[in-house]
């Protein structure tokens, strides 16, 4: 009876160590896989008093294969794949655009985002960096993500979620999720058209589910 005890005891022990070193493991594992970051990203430009300012919301392709869930509200644009309950992409649908005491705009981005395993973080932020000029008119357009081609999803019953970002110079970024809130300060006094609206969202036909 009491070698059965020891052998039980033997086997406990054996069971918890290993145990946590499994626990180690997963937790590794999920550093390795997973790059959570949060950053803002800034441009600045001098203007003159005559400059006329034009905004225009970005306009970004959605394509891949399996189930996607998108809503729309008056707060924001979300993405999300087979799990609605874990968006991939959101980003802030309202237009918040701020005067300041400065003869300058500054367009500012707020990122939150987990990028897939063997990203490079610094690359995304390069290609999200917002940029401003200012054309031969005397205009400066405002254009969100502009280096932004698509976002790609794949999905399925037995496959896990894989989204990429497309970009127009050729980089593809995985990533888990990206969260973006923009925000634009400019002159008091300043010649402003907006045009177009805060996201528009192309979606060729490839194979896609769309959840209402």
């Amino acid at each position: 009876m009491k070698k059965n005890l020891i052998l039980i005891a033997i086997n406990r022990g054996w069971f918890i160590n290993n145990l946590a070193i499994l626990g180690l493991f997963f937790s590794l594992s999920l550093n390795l896989y997973s790059q959570s970051v949060n950053e803002t990203l800034t441009a600045e430009i001098d203007i003159f008093s005559d400059t006329k300012i034009e905004i225009e919301g970005p306009a970004v392709k959605l394509f891949g294969t399996g189930t996607i869930d998108t809503r729309h509200s008056r707060e924001q644009f979300r993405i999300a794949g087979k799990n609605d309950n874990e968006p991939i992409l959101i980003l802030d649908n309202r237009l918040n655009i701020h005067t300041w005491d400065q003869s300058s705009v500054k367009v500012e981005h707020e990122l939150s985002f987990e990028m897939n395993d063997g990203a490079n973080k610094d690359e995304l932020l390069t290609d999200l960096k917002p940029t401003l000029n200012i054309n031969a008119a005397n205009a400066l357009s405002i254009a969100f993500f502009s280096n932004l081609e698509s976002l790609e999803i794949e999905n399925g019953w037995f496959k896990s979620e894989n989204s990429r970002l497309h970009f127009k110079n050729g980089n593809i970024h995985g990533i888990e999720f990206l969260a973006i809130k923009t925000t634009i300060y400019l002159p008091k006094a300043s010649d402003l058209s907006i045009q177009g609206n805060r996201m528009q969202l192309i979606m060729p036909f490839r194979k896609l589910k769309i959840k209402a």
